[in-house]
């Protein structure tokens, strides 16, 4: 019988927007911070991070892991990462789907305390506060894997020897990762360790990154969707309510699109926003605080309003009712006008909780997101008129309490100021 450890393990918040942290003498800007809490790589000492993870004393509690019921015990899923995309969005729903599972961590200085509370000592990994995961098994250079294992249903493997890792991986019957630009490095000399399989017997790998096709936003709580629907979705290792697992490719191709036009693409739109308004006739792209709708004048908020509703029409028009209905379960038009209309809401919320600038927002440069994010909406309300037609899009203006005109006069009259802004500044660059 192993004692629970009075240590706790939480994933790393957000550094404050506007904080300058100082340590040890050292300035060190919050890029730095948000780079070591969010990649594998960091170059800051631990007494300069602070106390990085979270670690608090406490007695422990609850029941022991040996003990939980309801997990299927044939199944072994292994993640890699524990970063805070796999800490913070991925582990909980690993451990939701009632799966054994273990986080494979290689074992940097930041881990120490955890790897000193020695062999089988067991943590809890929370998440802003909230226990996500209880009785976390510790596994770390020179343990039984195998011993250790058996003591409950998840286990932090802290470890880098090639060894350990390959019994590990043999043992799974799914993947996972969170690694970034190591994902391959890390990735592919393991999974050539495992035996050769038809294609449909293979472990499957679901790699969760940032680099993907896929555009993190920080103040979007996420979703694991995934891209491919799955041929039994009792097998997939994940559950919960952020993940998404379609049933047709149309379904997975929805719901990714809907994350990149409403989430990425409003940011990308109070991203030009707040330059036509903080910077208007600017010669030079300057750094300025993205406005917030909660905050903004109510013409501001009208038209950030308008924005939302032209990007879930174009998703309805694409995608159409029927097929909205039976990704989201819901039986009537209406219900399927509220779940877009709900998910834009959430957005502009998340957007106002948060200060972010246009530096970051804009960092892909102003003609990328003008062609990718601002000008296919134009596009779309240029080709299309609804009013008259009795089609369900016209009905969901009308829901949305948005004019046709002035929805169309929004997203055209962005994209044209903007287009502005960008010769502007191309002719001064040459």
């Amino acid at each position: 019988m192993f004692s629970p450890s009075p240590r706790r393990h939480s994933a790393p918040p957000l550094p404050d927007p506007k904080q300058v942290y100082k340590a040890d003498d050292t300035i060190v800007r919050e890029s730095d911070i948000e780079n070591c809490r969010t990649y594998d790589e960091c170059d800051l000492s631990p007494e300069t991070l602070g106390t990085p993870f979270g670690d608090k004393t406490g007695t422990e509690t609850g029941t022991p892991t040996g003990a939980k019921e309801g997990y299927d015990r044939s199944r072994f899923h292994v993640h890699f990462g524990a970063g805070r995309l796999g800490l913070g969005l991925v582990v909980g729903a690993i451990a939701e789907s009632k799966t054994p599972f273990g986080i494979v961590q290689r074992p940097k200085a930041s881990w120490g305390g955890i790897i000193s509370n020695g062999c089988g000592s067991q943590i809890e990994i929370t998440v802003n506060g909230k226990p996500v995961v209880e009785d976390v098994t510790v596994i770390s250079e020179g343990c039984d894997v195998e011993e250790y294992l058996k003591v409950g249903v998840a286990a932090m493997v802290v470890v880098g020897d090639r060894p350990t890792l390959t019994q590990l991986v043999k043992k799974a019957t799914s993947f996972s990762c969170s690694l970034g630009a190591a994902m391959g490095i890390a990735m592919i000399p393991l999974l050539e360790q495992l035996e050769d399989m038809p294609p449909a017997e293979r472990p499957v790998l679901y790699a969760c990154e940032y680099d993907v096709n896929v555009e993190a936003e920080p103040n979007f709580e996420g979703a694991l969707v995934l891209l491919q629907p799955p041929a039994d979705k009792s097998l997939v290792p994940f559950a919960g309510d952020r993940v998404l697992i379609p049933s047709t490719e149309e379904e997975a191709s929805y719901f990714y699109k809907r994350k990149f036009s409403i989430v990425n693409g409003m940011h990308t739109v109070l991203g030009f926003m707040t330059l036509r308004e903080k910077a208007p006739g600017a010669k030079e792209l300057r750094e300025h605080d993205l406005l917030a709708y909660h905050t903004a004048s109510p013409e501001i908020q009208e038209e950030l309003w308008a924005w939302i509703v032209v990007r879930c029409l174009d998703l309805l028009d694409r995608f159409g009712v029927e097929m909205l209905k039976n990704a989201h379960s819901v039986e009537t038009e209406e219900e399927v006008f509220e779940v877009l209309l709900d998910y834009g809401r959430q957005t502009l919320d998340r957007f106002s909780s948060v200060v972010d600038s246009t530096s970051r927002v804009l960092g892909g440069g102003l003609g990328n997101r003008l062609v990718t994010r601002l000008q296919p909406m134009a596009i779309f309300m240029g080709n299309n008129k609804f009013a008259g037609t009795g089609r369900p899009e016209e009905r969901f203006l009308k829901h949305a309490g948005v004019d046709e005109t002035f929805a169309r006069q929004a997203s055209t009259f962005v994209y044209a100021c903007i287009v502005r802004i960008s010769l502007d500044s191309s002719r001064k660059a040459h």
